[in-house]
């Protein structure tokens, strides 16, 4: 086997192992939809870096990079949609049926019965 078949293996063995990786936090944040652990720079700047290593990469011949990098660059397009979608959007939804819910509170009063005004029930008259 030549250099060139050697660092294709390597090239699919790391592609395997970094797509394995990421598999796992990409499930976990589906099935709980919390993304809490994840700031807003950080997927930011991911994303900001897999589109400017694409300008690298598509000088390359096509090989498991590009596969890497097109799963990697996929990934961080989800996470941004899935943290605007469960952490700005449903902020934003949860807050404001929040404010439709939120009534407010009934004043209790009773006649007292010394005249014709109202009294709050834990006051006396």
């Amino acid at each position: 086997m030549n250099i060139y078949g050697m660092q294709i293996i390597a090239g699919i063995a790391s592609t395997v192992l970094f797509v394995c990786c990421k598999i796992p936090m990409l499930l976990k944040v589906l099935k709980t939809k919390d993304l809490n652990s994840y700031s807003p720079i950080h997927l930011g700047m991911s994303m900001f870096g897999n589109l400017t290593y694409w300008f690298y990469v598509i000088s390359l011949p096509f090989g498991p990079v590009w596969i890497l990098q097109g799963f990697y660059t996929t990934a961080d397009i989800l996470m941004v949609s899935l943290y605007f979608l469960f952490q700005v959007y449903q902020k934003n939804i949860s807050s404001s049926s929040r404010r439709i819910l939120v009534r407010k509170p009934i004043k209790l009063t009773t006649p007292c019965p010394e005249g014709n005004s109202f009294v709050n029930i834990d006051n006396n008259c």
